[in-house]
């Protein structure tokens, strides 16, 4: 029987010569960051504990009962809920007595499942790999030196290898999904149980749960965030994301695990971005209206908006699942078969099927054929003068638990394609994309994805500011979610 796997690696083997003729990147002079974004973090969200703001304590002991008014979003509260009142009490401790503070001194932060926090069980999403963390993971590391109340760990997919979260709700809607893998990671700021949250995106895992829970995403530039002490899936594609009420609290976060990226623009009037072509007619009308509006509200700030075709791109699907196929496989195949027991139907049917790729050549033309696209996007944005590419996240804004397929343009769509369709561009090129919460349809929120140049986070981050304050938006709802974070009058 010819597999979903064996679909990929034909189309790979059909592509023209041309696919993988890897020209010189261009070469583009940018400015980098002088400071961290973070060292400003007042002025560009609302962020809490200046004179007259909720105590860290007040704070984390909301998180608490917001967390525990949404089981299946957290997955150790039971054993991390006192542990994080302790060091919020510490950090009130410390501001009362004036000594110095990090950026987020006093505010409850939550990780994925995959990523080690000392002493706290990291679970995977599941059994295989499951093990209490001796150290902390880079990230964790960097966001309690940075004065983080780490209050535990979000649902996640088994092994990050989906893009649903079982078992996690939606805040949006009893029987919809959040998405995955960083499901409960999206689910806890959508819920206002934190303000931020750290993913991580290997396929668009951190970019489709935004979407589909009306928050945004970052999976920032590959390589820019340490992947220490998290669990791997396909390391060429992992990327640690971020995810958050507003985009610029995105970037905020990332630049907290990372160094600054490019500086961004001073406004955006002038500036470019072009709509990739080949959407039409494979998304639903609520995300084709999406598009549609974002266009119109960055015209309406002075954004000149171009159409433009990138053929090769149908490409990335197959090339990040092959990747994703064979580095997973080699990842986790053996210690699977050892302990069946240990891994659901699902992943290791994934892993067996990575298996069967077992010609080295395979691996190498999807590895030349993602240097190549990224060539090709990066002369594209260079060429046409372009801050940024505009696509859907998913091709369906509304999709329900267990769901095997979604209806999309008239017709039944595999839901693994309809969530992955348009993600897998960034992930197999490694360059930046942010998921922008764009609008609501049937009361269900719909994301669009901005896809930048290495290292220009910060430029995605001021494209989504007129997108996250467009007609459509449930202000309300936004407002749901930061609530607990604003500054007290």
């Amino acid at each position: 029987m010819t597999t979903a796997a064996d679909h990929a690696v034909e189309a790979l083997r059909r592509a023209p010569a041309s696919a993988t003729a890897c020209a010189s990147a261009p070469t583009i002079a940018r400015s980098r960051a002088k400071t961290p974004l973070g060292a400003s973090w007042g002025d560009c969200a609302d962020w809490p504990l200046a004179d007259g703001a909720p105590t860290s304590v007040e704070l984390t002991r909301q998180a608490v009962d917001r967390a525990r008014r949404w089981p299946g979003v957290l997955t150790d509260l039971d054993q991390s809920g006192d542990r994080a009142l302790e060091v919020a009490a510490e950090a009130d401790r410390r501001r009362g007595a004036g000594a110095p503070l990090g950026v987020l001194a006093g505010l409850p932060v939550l990780v994925k499942d995959n990523v080690d926090v000392a002493g706290l069980v990291s679970g995977q999403g599941g059994t295989l790999g499951r093990h209490r963390a001796s150290d902390d993971s880079a990230a964790a590391s960097r966001l309690a030196g940075q004065g983080a109340v780490l209050l535990g760990h979000t649902a996640m997919h088994e092994l990050a290898w989906g893009l649903t979260t079982p078992g996690c709700p939606n805040p949006w809607g009893v029987g919809l999904t959040p998405g995955g893998s960083s499901g409960g990671a999206a689910a806890s700021v959508a819920a206002g149980i934190v303000a931020v949250s750290i993913g991580t995106d290997t396929g668009g895992s951190v970019r489709v749960p935004a979407a589909l829970c009306g928050v945004a995403g970052l999976r920032p530039t590959h390589g820019t965030a340490p992947l220490r002490g998290i669990a791997p899936l396909a390391p060429s594609l992992d990327t640690v994301g971020v995810l958050g009420a507003t985009a610029a609290d995105c970037v905020l976060g990332h630049e907290l695990l990372a160094r600054p990226g490019t500086a961004a623009p001073g406004e955006l009037n002038g500036l470019r971005i072009g709509v990739l072509a080949g959407w039409q007619g494979r998304v639903s009308p609520a995300v084709a209206t999406a598009i549609d509006n974002t266009c119109t509200v960055l015209r309406e700030h002075g954004v000149q908006v171009v159409e433009l075709d990138l053929p090769q791109a149908r490409l990335a699907p197959s090339i990040a699942y092959v990747l994703m196929l064979i580095e997973s496989t080699h990842q986790w195949l053996a210690e699977a078969d050892r302990d069946r027991s240990a891994v659901g139907a699902e992943v290791l049917a994934q892993l067996r099927e990575g298996g069967r790729i077992d010609d080295p050549s395979v691996y190498q033309l999807a590895s030349a054929l993602a240097r190549a696209l990224r060539v090709q996007v990066e002369h594209t944005l260079h060429e046409h003068r372009l801050t940024a590419l505009l696509s859907p996240v998913t091709a369906a804004a509304r999709v329900c638990v267990d769901a095997t397929s979604v209806a999309v343009a008239g017709r039944e769509m595999n839901t693994v394609d309809a969530l992955s369709r348009y993600t897998a561009l960034a992930s197999v090129t490694g360059l930046p994309a942010l998921s922008v919460p764009a609008g609501l349809a049937a009361g269900c929120p719909v994301g669009v994805q901005l896809i930048g140049a290495a290292y220009d986070e910060r430029a995605l981050a001021l494209l989504a500011q007129p997108i996250e304050q467009g007609p459509g938006l449930a202000v309300a709802a936004r407002r749901r979610i930061l609530e607990p974070f604003l500054r007290t009058p």
